[in-house]
């Protein structure tokens, strides 16, 4: 149903106050020559219109008390929860991420000490590898065997 701004003036309630658009606010603001600025939210031209109507003694002035404290309330308990939403979802994500950097910080230290186990394996498996010293044995004749022996006897004591 259109909005009827001679039918408003002749007979104003909070009720149909309250079901009107910001646009038909502004005309009803606009029709008592109440100042407001076009910037300004629904709730808060409406605040104007219903102060207006309660200082020209159209509306009584209990319509006044309950009508604007009950939006203010909820305006600020719903910013008080959004905070407190964008405050709790900071912290899990810093949960997060400080949980990631702790499985980081554990997967490398884990394949340090798998790296540190495999050399120590390494380690203790060769021992001595008789294919790189063969070359410091020296040559086998058999014509000379003594030479051999105090050849080999004096690259061990050494």
């Amino acid at each position: 149903m259109p909005f009827n701004l001679d039918k408003f003036v002749a007979s104003p309630s909070v009720e149909e106050l309250d079901s009107l658009k910001k646009s038909e606010i502004v005309k009803v603001a606009k029709h008592y020559g109440i100042e407001f600025q076009p910037l300004m939210r629904k709730d808060e031209i409406k605040r104007y219109v219903l102060e207006y109507l309660v200082d020209e003694s159209i509306l009584p002035s209990t319509v006044l008390e309950t009508a604007i404290t009950v939006p203010t309330d909820n305006t600020f308990e719903l910013k008080r929860l959004e905070i407190e939403m964008s405050k709790e979802v900071r912290l899990k994500e810093m949960e997060r991420e400080r949980e990631k950097e702790e499985r980081e910080i554990q997967m490398q230290r884990e394949a340090r000490e798998h790296e540190f186990r495999l050399k120590q394996i390494g380690l203790d498996t060769g021992g001595f590898d008789v294919s790189k010293h063969v070359k410091f044995v020296p040559k086998f004749q058999e014509d000379n065997v003594e030479k051999f022996f105090n050849h080999f006897e004096s690259w061990v004591s050494n």
